[in-house]
């Protein structure tokens, strides 16, 4: 069984994202392959597919360590807000194109959102949970596999230390995929929020296929980031790493899907090592 350097005055703590990864590590927890955390908890953008959330409650039947949720908020709201209005939004990064030159992207935003909306609200019930449990410190568990192991990163503050337990067991993604099929479960997929930057090729192409409303709503939000722009950005803005519309990015009889470029690396890239676990 994996355990963590836990000390005796240490709060373990699951970052649960609700993707494979993290999925994984609750289950194994109930199976007692890894050390039992004292509690989940799921930092809720509010703009996830409706597939996420179900697959929430899912996870709600099949353990008994407690999962709780936190949010900052709607980031799908705060960033339409933001474009309706012209008040400072916490950005994603988005792809910024030439609106005089049509497909000439010029490169990605800042990203603000995973800090503001996954990290920081996951900081906070820490503390909450900490204080109420009157410990200082604690340990994040947090779903990040073998094969994103450049996604690793300290936590940066001194009362909290990140583990990795897939990556201390040499599991991958697909590792995770065949323990939970090999153990009867229902398989997730990638935890992101529907209109994710990073989103693949071949999950847009999925999603368009079996959650047209939640394809039809990220259709609309990246129409609307360029019908009214982003406060300070020069240029327009797509959620396509093609810097097309949506649409027109997906309506090729799935020839998008064989692109090398499907975005996953560069979700590796992820700064915080917070979503899509």
């Amino acid at each position: 069984m994996w355990q963590s350097d836990r000390q005796a005055d240490e709060l373990v703590i699951l970052s649960l994202g609700g993707g494979v990864q993290s999925s994984t590590l609750l289950l194994m927890m109930e199976h007692g392959e890894v050390e039992r955390a004292d509690v989940a908890i799921f930092a809720d953008t509010m703009a996830e597919p409706a597939s996420l959330y179900q697959y929430l409650d899912y996870l709600r039947t099949q353990t008994s360590i407690p999962i709780l949720t936190c949010s900052q908020g709607n980031l799908e709201q705060h960033i339409l807000n933001g474009v309706r209005t012209g008040a400072r939004v916490s950005q994603a990064p988005f792809y910024v194109c030439n609106p005089n030159k049509p497909g000439d992207r010029k490169g990605m935003l800042w990203r603000a959102c995973t800090r503001y909306f996954k990290l920081a609200p996951l900081r906070r019930e820490y503390r909450k949970q900490m204080a109420e449990r009157g410990v200082k410190r604690a340990v994040s568990v947090i779903g990040i596999s073998l094969d994103e192991c450049s996604r690793m990163k300290d936590s940066g503050v001194k009362y909290l230390r990140n583990e990795y337990p897939l990556i201390d067991m040499r599991i991958t993604r697909t590792g995770c995929l065949q323990w939970m099929s090999d153990h009867g479960y229902r398989l997730p997929s990638k935890s992101a929020c529907y209109f994710c930057q990073y989103t693949s090729n071949a999950r847009w192409i999925e999603m368009r296929k079996h959650e047209p409303d939640t394809f039809a709503r990220a259709v609309a939000f990246d129409a609307e980031i360029r019908t009214n722009k982003l406060p300070g950005v020069h240029g327009d803005c797509f959620v396509h790493r093609r810097a097309v519309p949506l649409m027109d990015a997906t309506d090729d009889g799935g020839q998008m899907a064989l692109d090398l470029g499907t975005g996953e690396r560069d979700f590796q890239q992820e700064c915080e090592g917070m979503c899509g676990v």
